[in-house]
């Protein structure tokens, strides 16, 4: 019967379901931005709710600063604000100063763009430089990367490891203060999810946001450390302010917390594979035993020597 329903066409079957865990679909415009394009597939009730100005502005500048269409809008804006910064201004604060400003900024140069009729602004650049409304949605549960996330209780008996996510961000550096050269790099972060929400944009434009409690790794000590065999510790006691909480649910990997038995107060974090997912590594392994050559076991020339000598029991 298995057999026979791999040759069956629209019939669904065991082999040919969609995973549990399976991304949603996303809306496939083209030459629409990638931000809009992205699948969701969000789970249980729908709660509709209403911003404060703080996480509305958070939740924009979080959008904007992982567009990729919008990046070369940031840069052009960040070197003008470190080329006219004032002498006791370094290159480090006049960043921040023009990274805060952006969104503003951004939403000005887009619709006076539009207003003079400029091709370069589609619907979905000025619907993202409009920003979202400050009416959106918040759930439970949704599904992203193949994994199932789930906003954590803050019960003590909370069995479930679903709030755990881990994400690898892009962060800029300066030697000191004077330094004119930044230095980009990937650092892994790890967080506890506490919220799920999905900002509405103007024609139909949906962005899903996971935001998130960050362990302090600025401070005196951190509470993020590494141990004497290598994992990696985490103390959610102490969170970094909520600056910027929330990150992109496409990005976001799932991660579980395993309690120190040593001290209560950290965890053990352990990022995890989503369902039907196989890492076929292309790194080789060895073999002990030596490699056989196949294809020059026999030619067509060769002579293979035939016994005539044996008899077989009935003789």
């Amino acid at each position: 019967m298995s057999f026979c329903a791999m040759y069956l066409e629209d019939i669904l079957t065991r082999r040919n379901r969609p995973s549990r865990n399976e991304d949603g679909i996303g809306r496939n415009v083209e030459g629409g931005l990638s931000i809009f394009q992205g699948g969701r597939r969000a789970l249980g009730a729908a709660e509709e709710f209403q911003l404060n100005d703080d996480d509305w502005e958070s939740a924009r500048s979080c959008v904007l600063a992982n567009c990729p269409e919008a990046k070369p809008y940031e840069r052009r804006h960040v070197r003008e604000a470190q080329a006219n910064r004032g002498r006791r201004v370094t290159l480090l604060q006049s960043e921040k100063r023009a990274k805060k400003s952006f969104p503003n900024w951004f939403d000005k140069l887009v619709n006076g763009m539009h207003n003079e009729g400029d091709p370069q602004v589609t619907e979905d650049l000025l619907a993202l430089a409009n920003g979202p409304s400050k009416w959106c949605t918040r759930y439970k549960s949704y599904v992203s990367n193949g994994f199932r996330f789930k906003v954590r209780n803050g019960l003590e008996d909370d069995k479930r490891q679903n709030w755990g996510v881990w994400l690898q961000a892009e962060m800029s550096s300066y030697a000191t203060a004077n330094d004119c050269n930044h230095r980009e790099g990937m650092v892994g972060l790890y967080s506890a999810l506490v919220d799920i929400i999905e900002l509405q944009y103007r024609g139909d434009r949906n962005i899903v946001l996971f935001k998130c409690d960050w362990p302090e790794v600025n401070s005196r000590g951190g509470e993020v450390k590494k141990d004497e065999y290598g994992f990696t510790l985490v103390n959610f006691n102490k969170c970094m302010r909520p600056e910027d909480p929330y990150v992109f649910a496409s990005y976001a990997i799932q991660a579980m917390f395993v309690k120190d038995p040593t001290d209560v107060e950290w965890h053990v974090a352990i990022k995890t594979r989503p369902r039907d997912f196989f890492d076929m590594s292309s790194t080789p392994i060895d073999d002990p035993c030596s490699r056989q050559d196949l294809e020059h076991v026999t030619g067509d020339d060769d002579h293979l020597p035939i016994r005539t000598d044996v008899r077989s029991r009935k003789d």
